[in-house]
Parts: structure tokens; sequence; C-alpha cells
């Protein structure tokens, strides 16, 4: 009588583990890619809100942008930040927090005080701290101009210095509206152009 063998031998079994693990290495990285790409079109709208917001105050306060932040004489531990200036635009503190940020603990209870927790910096020409900001009117290339961008926290840093945490890349925002993803590895090249635009707009 012909005995038929049944299960899996050693050999086939470690033959099986090998193609799962091949095929999990070739997979994962892409699984995490797509994620990142959610994680990163959530951060484009938390920057697009950002922009406008900015754009709405400077419509409300004679074309000047916020002020960076300005430290009480009195209390030299407090200090307001552009971020305050902009609530009753934005209305969310969870917006300011960008959603691949590891640095962040989760939106500031407050944002003056949760400085470190904020996922973006802004233009310090723009929003310098302690005096009146930039004339919007001024700026002649918009489209051009960065206005925030990604940050481990809210110091004030070029651009070229932006977290590479969206795929090797970075969200900015630019003064006419518009945000877009730069990648890292292209920075070198454009970064000279792009610190130039970003500390130094051209006026009228």
């Amino acid at each position: 009588m012909q005995k038929f063998r049944s299960g899996f031998t050693l050999i086939e079994l470690l033959v099986v583990i090998a193609i799962i693990a091949i095929l999990a290495s070739i997979m994962f990285p892409v699984f995490s890619k797509t994620r990142e790409k959610a994680r990163m079109s959530s951060c484009q709208n938390n920057m697009k809100q950002i922009v406008l917001s900015i754009k709405m105050y400077t419509q409300d306060h004679d074309d000047s942008y916020p002020i960076g932040y300005y430290q009480y004489p009195s209390n030299l531990s407090q200090r307001v930040y552009w971020t305050d200036a902009l609530m009753p635009y934005m209305k969310n503190v969870q917006q300011f927090v960008c959603p691949s940020d590891k640095h962040n603990m989760g939106a500031p209870d407050s944002i003056s005080f949760g400085n470190e927790k904020i996922g973006y910096c802004t233009n310090p020409s723009l929003m310098p701290p302690f005096v009146t900001g930039f004339d919007e009117t001024k700026i002649t290339k918009a489209a051009e101009t960065l206005l925030a961008w990604d940050s481990t926290r809210m110091d004030f840093k070029s651009p070229i210095n932006a977290n590479d945490r969206h795929n090797e890349g970075a969200v900015y925002g630019y003064c006419d509206g518009h945000v877009k993803w730069i990648s890292m590895l292209a920075m070198p090249s454009d970064a000279p152009q792009l610190f130039a635009i970003a500390t130094g707009p051209t006026q009228r």
C-alpha cells in the first residue's frame, strides 16, 4: 500500500519562511511610505491653514505680518508667539502639530508655553521677534517667498535646516498661499536661492 506523506519537511518550512521574509522586506518600506504620504497630506493641510491664517491676520492688521514672539519685560519667562496671534483664525491647536513630528508630545495645552510641541516655524525676516512684522505689500515675489516650513519646534531656523520627516522631504508654505513638498535631497542645489528668498524678500 502506498503511503502518503503529511505535513512539510524542515527544509520546506525554511524555504517558505525565507520567501515570506523576503516579501516582507520588500513590502514594509512600501507600506511605510504610503502611511507617511497620508501623514504628509495632513501636514500639508495644517500648513495651508497656517498660511491662510497668516494672510487673514495681515488683512486685519494693515498688511503687517505677526510678530515672531514678544517677551514680557516684567516676566522674562513668558512669551507670546505668532501662534497666539493666529488662534482667532485657526481655533484648533492641533493644526500646529505635524502628525509626523516625533518630537511633539501631542497638542500643546498652551500655545505660548508649548513652543516645543509646535511642528512648524515661520520666516524670521517676515515675522521677526519683538518688532512689527514685514509689510506684505512690499513682497513682489510672493509665490517664491517662503512663509513657513516643517521644524522640530518653532525656532527661527533657515529653511535649509527644515525637518525632513516626510519621506526625506519637508512641507513649505509660501506667501501667496500655496503649499508644496520639497525633497531635501534636492536642497543643496536650491539652498542658496531658497535661503536668499527666505531671508531677503524683494522690496519695491
